[in-house]
């Protein structure tokens, strides 16, 4: 699936914390939940490469569609409220759900995520948009957090060979 999937399943970690804490500041009403949010959103543009499936040109093109609609959201949450920045961030929530449904399209392939996983990150950045001032990055932060958890599920587990060094093998079967 991914040449390091430890070190992805770290940078999806740290995009789902990131929103985690934008959404806690969010629910406690404090004053940078609004930058924090359209922060979280920039991690996840930033990591949204792992979604993408490993062959197929269409899937290339969704994914750089979600990540324009990512940071025209973010750029939305920035901005004042107004009626034309909530259509702004609408527009960007559902510009980022065709791309993500594009990628998922893609991913049917032995190695990629599965397609819930496009859905979970659709699910939280529309919350993300549409509800920042009720904590909608908790739901991001929870996608992101799940699919680290996918990938690092990918990750073989070292075992130390019986044969080599019979003292670990003895130490790692208590």
């Amino acid at each position: 699936m991914l040449s390091r999937p430890a070190r992805v399943a770290r940078l999806v970690a740290l995009a789902g914390l990131l929103a985690l804490v934008s959404g806690a500041l969010a629910l406690g009403a404090h004053p940078v939940g609004h930058r924090m949010a359209a922060l979280a959103l920039l991690a996840t543009a930033a990591v949204a490469g792992v979604l993408a499936p490993l062959f197929g040109r269409a899937a290339t093109i969704g994914l750089w569609t979600a990540r324009g609609g990512l940071a025209l959201g973010a750029v939305a949450l920035v901005l004042p409220d107004s009626r034309p920045t909530t259509a702004l961030r609408i527009a960007a929530a559902l510009v980022v759900l065709a791309g993500l449904r594009v990628v998922a399209r893609g991913a049917n392939r032995m190695g990629d995520l599965p397609a819930w996983a496009c859905s979970a990150v659709g699910a939280g950045v529309a919350a993300a948009l549409l509800a920042p001032g009720l904590g909608g990055a908790v739901v991001l932060g929870a996608a992101w957090l799940a699919i680290a958890a996918a990938v690092r599920a990918t990750v073989p587990t070292r075992r130390p060979a019986a044969g080599f060094a019979p003292a670990l093998a003895e130490a790692h079967r208590r």
